[in-house]
């Protein structure tokens, strides 16, 4: 859970935001199509995620990307076939204060 919360927060930054550009976003349109169709599958993806839980964008052995869910502490740094690129924090200690029980929002 550590290492999950310390990626989290090495994944934000000040003024950031918006479509990705270089190699990842050239990447995330060549699997997803467009950066707004992976922001659909990648947020479909988390909603869908079931309570305590981490989503994550990750780049497998064959270079492609695939969005994966864990489940409570689990993470996928202990698959050695994929390379983490992206994670969302799904606890409800992420959410819960501006969102209550309403997670899509």
């Amino acid at each position: 859970q550590v290492w999950n919360h310390t990626f989290y927060w090495n994944c934000l930054a000040p003024n950031a935001g918006g479509t990705a550009t270089g190699k990842i976003g050239t990447a995330i349109i060549k699997q997803f199509g467009s950066f707004e169709a992976f922001q659909e599958k990648f947020n479909d993806k988390a909603i869908n995620n079931f309570a305590s839980s981490w989503t994550w964008l990750v780049k497998k052995e064959d270079g492609t990307l695939d969005i994966i869910n864990t489940s409570n502490a689990g993470t996928p740094l202990t698959d050695n076939s994929v390379t983490v690129l992206l994670t969302v924090d799904l606890w409800e200690h992420a959410y819960y204060i501006d969102y209550r029980n309403v997670r899509p929002n």
